[in-house]
């Protein structure tokens, strides 16, 4: 098969432009917006085409074992399929009984099964992190009550759900991204506490009963006036739904403590 080709800000306008996801001739501004050796987040501005703007996400390996390569790009897909499937439980949410304050997911635009990218619709120009702003010093309640309320439907929506389990039951990339480097890793690094943190991993694993996002925090919230865009379903899984609950309280525990101590 045909090797992996990689993209950067120089080369993924030409790709698009091969395809067919934008224009042959039209022109756009690439940029990167995360780096890192796991993924390339590359955003593409459509100044021709208002509120066209989307972002090219591309899985890279990491230089392990060839185990550990094959697992690592793959995930994306596991994102892919995230994705899709809370927008269609979205769709199937009637209109005008949700909350005023709504959160989005982007919606799938393209993928490239060879090189293992996709595209997304993205937030709006302006747009930050509800981290970001909390670390400004700007708590909003309306978006933690949003919170609130897009976790409860997609728990309830997928409690027991034996077609999300069969979609979303392989938990090994939550376990090596999430259940070892927090709790693993605290257990081998305070000894004294390790049988209570392999409680914990236990009881998480012990209770599959929704499908789960796993990195439910404010840093994966997109903010701006009148609009709310939840990001990166690396991680989803059917599990504990508790684990979604935990963690986000962990971050505004943490954020509280932090604020506190600014003043």
């Amino acid at each position: 098969s045909a090797a992996m080709e990689l993209f950067d800000a120089t080369n993924l306008a030409q790709y698009l432009r091969e395809h067919g996801w934008i224009g042959p001739h039209e022109p756009v501004a690439v940029r990167e917006l995360t780096g890192g050796v796991s993924n390339v987040v590359l955003y593409v501005e459509r100044p021709e085409l208002p509120g066209g703007d989307f972002v090219v996400k591309q899985s890279r390996p990491q230089l392990r074992v060839a185990e550990t390569w094959l697992c690592t790009v793959e995930r994306i897909w596991r994102e892919v399929d995230a994705l899709r499937y809370c927008s269609e439980l979205a769709e199937a949410d009637r209109p005008g009984d949700g909350p005023a304050v709504r959160i989005e997911t982007p919606q799938v635009l393209f993928e490239s099964r060879a090189n293992y990218l996709y595209g997304m619709t993205a937030a709006p120009p302006g747009s930050r992190t509800w981290k970001e702003a909390l670390l400004s010093g700007a708590a909003e309640p309306a978006i933690a009550r949003a919170m609130g309320e897009w976790l409860e439907r997609l728990h309830a929506r997928t409690w027991k759900s034996g077609e999300a389990a069969a979609q979303f039951g392989d938990r090994q990339l939550f376990d090596e991204l999430r259940l070892d480097p927090y709790y693993r890793q605290l257990g081998r690094r305070f000894p004294d506490w390790r049988p209570r943190l392999e409680d914990l991993v236990d009881q998480v694993w012990a209770h599959p009963l929704a499908l789960v996002h796993a990195d439910y925090s404010p840093k994966n919230l997109l903010v701006w006036p009148g609009g709310l865009m939840l990001v990166d379903f690396e991680t989803a899984h059917y599990g504990d739904p508790a684990f979604d609950l935990g963690f986000l309280l962990a971050h505004l525990a943490l954020k509280t403590v932090w604020a506190r101590q600014q003043q």
